[in-house]
């Protein structure tokens, strides 16, 4: 036998020995946190009823997952639950209302750093914000409003008085801003947007109307005052 061979056997030798006897002399590697962020964070828009679910991708050394939440995106974050899996329901939530969620993954020597936040929201999208419409075109009115994340197209609605029925939309659009060509000249309009989501495999979801917002074309007639 060589001596390559013989150190090879003497060794498997003592690694058998010290196996057997239970001897702490090897040494061992310390756990250290996920070094990582998720990836691949999602969270559902409309697709259930009275929740929110968020998945993400899996991180090396990962036992589990901490999820946090925010209503606004950027503060007001609270540890809505944990999960050793893939995937966390938030039951927690109101309807049609934005929630903004990050995730990070943790072991039992501590945790690694926070994912990039997603928004998502139950049962249908919020209606749209900070409607507008113009007052200083003379041939058509503009109507523009904030995005709605997730929205598939938006509806614009059109009555004469601000608590009116709005019975049916005059334009759809998949863009933030829609033009009313119709209006007629001397008169006040009013307009309301609602956001619709196309829910694969379970049809369209759509918000309620947003607050109203005064339009005309120019001149316009002066605002009718309460006495």
């Amino acid at each position: 036998m060589n001596r390559t061979c013989a150190f090879a056997v003497g060794f498997l030798v003592l690694l058998a020995i010290l196996t057997i006897s239970g001897c702490d002399l090897l040494p061992t590697i310390p756990l250290v946190p996920p070094d990582r962020a998720p990836t691949g964070v999602t969270a559902t828009m409309a697709d259930l009823q009275d929740a929110v679910e968020v998945r993400w991708q899996p991180v090396e050394r990962a036992e589990q997952y901490e999820i946090y939440r925010s209503p606004t995106g950027t503060d007001n974050w609270v540890r809505v639950g944990s999960s050793s899996g893939l995937s966390f329901t938030d039951s927690g939530v109101e309807r049609a209302k934005l929630y903004w969620y990050k995730v990070r993954a943790c072991n039992s020597a501590g945790c690694g750093p926070e994912s990039g936040s997603v928004v998502g929201y139950a049962e249908r999208p919020p209606a749209p914000q900070n409607v507008r419409a113009s007052t200083h075109l003379p041939d058509r009115i503009e109507v523009e409003w904030d995005p709605v994340p997730g929205a598939t197209y938006y509806q614009v609605f059109r009555d004469r008085v601000p608590d009116g029925h709005f019975p049916t939309p005059v334009t759809q659009t998949e863009q933030t801003t829609a033009t009313d060509t119709t209006a007629a000249l001397t008169l006040d309009y009013w307009y309301k947007v609602r956001a619709c989501r196309d829910v694969p495999g379970k049809g369209t979801a759509c918000s309620t109307l947003s607050e109203p917002a005064r339009g005309c074309r120019a001149p316009c007639p002066p605002m009718m005052t309460e006495e």
